[in-house]
């Protein structure tokens, strides 16, 4: 047993030591709890982050209700209460990563047009639970997850309810009964201040509805004496205010923290270089006398250096005047940009979308001729990692795509297009561009995204024939963190062409959870997908089968006969 709780346990399961089972107990006559059992089942299965819980599957006997997940080791609150115990603070390293981990979860929950499980479009989601009992970790807190969606609800709805713990509930939810997206971030801030403290602040705790009104008054600023970290209080500075429409956005706390965290290393990096160019330079002073000698000898060469370098000016000026003179077409940027000219290409950037006689624009001009440095001021990396090549392969732009490979080529966004550790394989072939997959599968076919999934799979996963042709030689056969292939995606999103491409070599393949492509097919019922499998594919019955049924919640309405018992 690794926990246990008022509604059940969690179990570990005999040979699959990544999973457990959560077992839930049946109370017929606890009409609302079974209600919000099926809403979290619902809402989980149509959820796709690395930091939100993932249940594979559940099923029902007539006590308890039994859900398959992922394993973790404990939860924040625990680990919070482990180093209260010994009056040790968390260390600074490991809360900002926890904080920007569940920052980043929250950012997608209210994300009004993330991209669901399924590959369809999903409505933002409000969580009205977050505290650090839902909170789920590994061992060393790398991995952070949410769990627990009882409570959510649509964040396109804010009608009046109550609903979440307490200590982690807004002025506005005592007050006048409202949730809303800036709910989650004053429950957010809560957590920041707990992890800094131990402690939640002295205001939170059960208000009713006429002491929170009279408390949260107008000019109300939280007492955040016991926070020694600056930068913590100026973040919580931001997120205690009264008007939920003031507080920052769980994309600008997560944003805030990676940047935080990103000059933190950076800081460390800094002064590790700075330590190694002391000894250098205490090197440099050991040889000074016998350096002098050399002085009048490196006098001269200093002279010819500054010559040559004007007469190269010189040549440059006079390589822009020939250019124009040869092509009227030539704007200064597309000049600027082919002879690698960074401070005349700032002055001209107004025309950088302009194209030539021969259709090219700067940016490609800049490409061919290998000037990284104008390519990322002309179109540069986001935030997200997403490079030019990335956003000429989503658009499809062919010409633009083949100069800047050889500069960009291989490179993986952080969370662009909402595909963590993707490439411009991925996005073009999800996209359904053909001549640009065509281009890029010989540079960055085999690569997988986070959770091993391939070009290939997002092409079958969107219906996109022609790029599954050009992509199954090289990725076919690969399989993702879950075991699952690319015919098992094109099983279960429903399309039969993609399917009759890919069966002949992965029709004998199962996921790590013992089903195949057929069973993903059945399970989202596309009969077209499961003929062709039925005819073409070899069935066996691995272990894991026997624990676990479709994940469909219709089964609380399913006959108990229809059910296989859990084996742990």
């Amino acid at each position: 047993m690794l926990g246990k709780g008022a509604f059940g346990a969690v179990r570990a399961i005999e040979g699959y030591p990544e999973l457990a089972v959560k077992e839930v107990m049946i109370k017929n006559d606890d009409a609302k709890f079974m209600e919000l059992t099926e809403h979290e089942l619902k809402t989980v299965k149509r959820l796709s982050h690395p930091g939100v819980i993932k249940y594979h599957q559940a099923i029902r006997d007539e006590s308890h209700i039994f859900i398959i997940m992922y394993r973790y080791h404990w939860d924040l609150q625990r680990l919070i209460t482990a180093h209260r115990r010994t009056n040790k603070p968390v260390p600074k390293g490991l809360a900002f990563s926890i904080l920007e981990q569940v920052a980043d979860a929250l950012a997608y929950l209210h994300n009004p047009y993330k991209m669901a499980a399924d590959g369809s479009s999903s409505h933002g989601v409000v969580y009205r639970d977050l505290k650090p009992a839902n909170t789920l970790m590994t061992r060393d807190g790398q991995r952070v997850v949410l769990a627990d969606f009882g409570l959510c609800k649509d964040a396109l709805h804010n009608e009046g309810t109550f609903a979440g713990t307490p200590d982690y509930m807004a002025p506005e939810t005592f007050i006048r009964h409202e949730t809303s997206t800036a709910s989650d971030i004053w429950a957010f801030g809560v957590v920041m201040y707990e992890l800094a403290t131990m402690e939640v602040p002295s205001f939170s705790h059960f208000w009713k509805a006429e002491d929170a009104k009279a408390f949260f008054v107008s000019g109300w600023r939280p007492d955040l004496r016991a926070i020694e970290d600056d930068f913590v209080r100026t973040v919580l500075e931001k997120i205690f205010v009264l008007d939920p429409a003031e507080r920052p956005t769980a994309r600008q706390l997560c944003d805030l923290l990676r940047e935080f965290n990103a000059s933190a290393t950076g800081m460390k990096l800094r002064i590790s270089a700075l330590e190694s160019a002391l000894e250098d330079a205490n090197a440099r002073n050991a040889s000074l006398e016998k350096a002098l000698q050399a002085s009048s000898a490196e006098n001269k060469s200093l002279k010819e250096t500054v010559a040559a370098q004007a007469v190269e000016v010189g040549f440059l000026r006079e390589g822009i005047k020939r250019l124009v003179a040869r092509d009227s077409s030539w704007t200064p940027l597309m000049c600027a940009a082919f002879i690698g000219n960074i401070e005349m290409a700032r002055e001209h950037l107004f025309d950088k979308d302009e194209k030539n006689r021969d259709g090219e624009t700067a940016l490609m001009l800049a490409a061919k001729a290998g000037h990284e440095g104008i390519v990322e001021l002309l179109d540069p990396t986001d935030s997200d990692d997403v490079t030019a090549l990335m956003r000429a392969a989503d658009r499809g732009d062919v010409e633009t795509v083949r100069h800047l490979i050889p500069l960009q080529k291989r490179r993986r966004t952080t969370y662009g297009w909402n595909i963590r550790e993707g490439t411009a394989l991925m996005i073009a072939a999800a996209q359904g561009h053909t001549e640009v997959v065509r281009l890029l599968v010989e540079h960055e076919g085999g690569m997988e995204d986070l959770y091993g999934r391939t070009a290939l799979m997002y092409a079958v996963r969107n219906g996109r024939l022609e790029c599954v042709k050009l992509l199954i030689e090289k990725e076919g056969h690969m399989q993702d963190s879950d075991g699952q292939t690319a015919l098992m995606y094109a099983a279960g999103n429903g399309h039969p062409e993609c399917v009759e491409l890919l069966v002949e070599k992965e029709g004998n393949m199962y996921d790590r959870f013992g089903w195949n492509a057929f069973d993903h097919a059945r399970r989202k019922g596309n009969p077209e997908c499961m003929e062709l499998l039925r005819n073409e594919m070899l069935f066996y019955e691995p272990p894991l089968r026997l624990i676990v049924d479709e994940f469909d919640t219709s089964f609380f309405n399913r006959p108990r006969s229809n059910l296989v018992s859990p084996q742990y």
